[in-house]
């Protein structure tokens, strides 16, 4: 099948969900032969329209992320306008399994969250024993959830700057500031995703950083 075949299937499967799962729901589908955006249904959610490019080391850490099961399911992100999201993405192999479409579903949930905290409050009867249990089994991560829920922090932030190329030192100190400030070097193994993505030596990135924290000091 070619892969203008493949994106018009995928294309009528999303608007069809797009029915299922209502207008707090945006699904993307990206064509990863061309990395653009090929179609999206309420696009109003994050404001984007069909043909739009993302950096590419967006594409590549989504893909990572998903090589074990080709997909990612249930991360927290948030739209431009500050609203809470969860996000999913799916990746769709060809014929000889590489990777040819992205469908990523972005939701909605303070509605959710409003009826999971009413549903809350109906069943304070619970014992003291069993809602500890309850609560360790809600937060019990998979080995490496940690280290994916940052990597979705620095998507986040380069899908928001939205450079065209980052290239520049100024480009690579605004994405680092703003990482800074929402403590994702705390988490481990996050220098080299960041290197990774920024294509900087970890040297050039702890210089950067010394730089920002440096010019904190001083601002404070």
């Amino acid at each position: 099948m070619q892969q203008d075949d493949i994106m018009k299937m995928l294309e009528s499967v999303i608007t069809g969900f797009s029915y299922i799962l209502g207008s707090d729901t945006e699904i993307a589908l990206h064509d990863l032969k061309k990395r653009e955006l090929y179609a999206i249904v309420n696009g109003y959610i994050t404001g984007r329209e069909s043909g739009h490019k993302m950096h590419p080391s967006v594409y590549d850490t989504v893909l990572e992320m998903a090589r074990e099961n080709n997909y990612v399911i249930g991360y927290s992100s948030h739209t431009p306008s500050g609203e809470d999201l969860r996000v999913s993405h799916i990746v769709i192999n060809g014929e000889e399994g590489e990777p040819v479409a992205l469908i990523c579903i972005n939701q909605k949930i303070e509605k959710l969250k409003e009826f999971r905290d009413m549903i809350d409050s109906m069943i304070k009867c619970t014992s003291l024993k069993e809602t500890r249990s309850q609560i360790v089994s809600d937060v019990s991560p998979e080995q490496n959830y940690i280290q994916n829920v940052a990597r979705q922090v620095l998507l986040d932030v380069i899908e928001k700057s939205k450079p065209s190329l980052l290239d520049s030192k100024q480009d690579k100190i605004r994405i680092l500031e703003e990482l800074e400030r929402k403590g994702f070097f705390s988490v481990k193994d996050a220098a080299p995703a960041v290197c990774k993505m920024l294509s900087i030596s970890q040297a050039t990135l702890y210089n950067y950083l010394r730089e920002i924290r440096n010019a904190n000091i001083f601002d404070e």
